[in-house]
């Protein structure tokens, strides 16, 4: 009788191979199809065909598979990683589902979903149309937020910037909650470029109120007592401009409204509002009851 060989705590000793069942008209000498090579207890590689390697247990889902083509690591019967033949890495949460959002790593140049991607490329995502993607541009350094292949936003080593032209708007927004209370729109006006809108939406949509404000604040993050600030609102139907400063400077000139008596006696102005009227060609400020000249 053959002594059982003992190990100490810590140690391993070798697994036997267990051979399984041949496919029909097979034999299961060593390099085989149907050839099992236990692992562990629960683990076991097996040779389904001499292209296609299983190790795991494929009945519950969870194995790595080999083949000429691909090693590819399934969990819960859903393709989670696959590294391909050309050095291609994919990663998602299921990579056999259509429109799987997923991470690829490109080894190689080469066309993916209709575009055309360079060896060191990253796309987390989907870049079909319409949909939101995040491109790691190797060649240019840029990590570009798009949707579909449309790029929204880049950041590179100058900084975060915004593409612009009027097909490209409405790219950054600012949420309270669900509601959108402020935009930043680049070239809004077809044919101007240059043009940058800061949009403040109110969160009331019956109410029609909204504000932007620049305002100047100190070094820690806060807002400094009695700093410069602009503010534009829309109020209760009230549309005003309020600049809060001990004076306002201006580099050459400061032009007040310019109208017609006609065009001022339509307004319903507020008390202290000065206009230019080019009807007398002078300056007249409103008192809360008339106009007056100022001179």
């Amino acid at each position: 009788m053959r002594k059982k060989r003992r190990t100490l705590p810590g140690q391993s000793v070798s697994t036997p191979i267990k051979r399984g069942r041949g496919l029909p008209g097979q034999s299961t000498q060593a390099g085989d199809p149907g050839l099992t090579i236990k692992v562990t207890e629960h683990i076991s590689a097996t040779l389904i065909t001499n292209e296609l390697i299983q190790i795991g247990d494929p009945g519950a889902g969870n194995y790595i598979e080999i083949t000429e083509s691909a090693i590819t690591l399934f969990q819960d019967g859903e393709k989670k990683i696959a590294l391909e033949s050309d050095g291609d890495v994919f990663i998602g949460r299921n990579l056999s589902a259509p429109g799987a959002t997923h991470l690829i790593v490109f080894s190689t140049d080469q066309t993916y979903n209709g575009e055309s991607f360079t060896a060191g490329d990253m796309l987390i995502g989907d870049n079909s149309a319409n949909q939101p993607n995040l491109l790691w541009d190797d060649s240019t350094g840029e990590l570009q937020l798009r949707t579909g292949t449309t790029i929204a936003l880049v950041l590179d080593d100058t900084g975060l910037i915004m593409s612009t032209g009027a097909s490209n708007i409405d790219k950054l927004k600012m949420k309270s909650g669900s509601n959108i209370i402020g935009e930043v729109y680049a070239a809004v006006d077809p044919g101007v470029d240059g043009r940058l809108s800061l949009v403040g939406r109110g969160e009331d949509s019956s109410t029609h109120e909204g504000a932007v404000e620049i305002v100047a604040i100190t070094d820690d993050g806060s807002a400094h007592a009695g700093a410069p600030s602009v503010s534009v609102e829309l109020a209760s139907g009230a549309k005003q401009i309020t600049l809060s400063a001990e004076r306002v400077k201006a580099a050459q000139t400061l032009i007040p409204g310019t109208m017609t008596s006609t065009v001022r006696d339509t307004l319903t102005p507020l008390t202290g509002a000065i206009i230019f009227n080019t009807t007398i060609g002078k300056h007249q400020g409103y008192d809360g009851t008339s106009w007056n000249d100022l001179y």
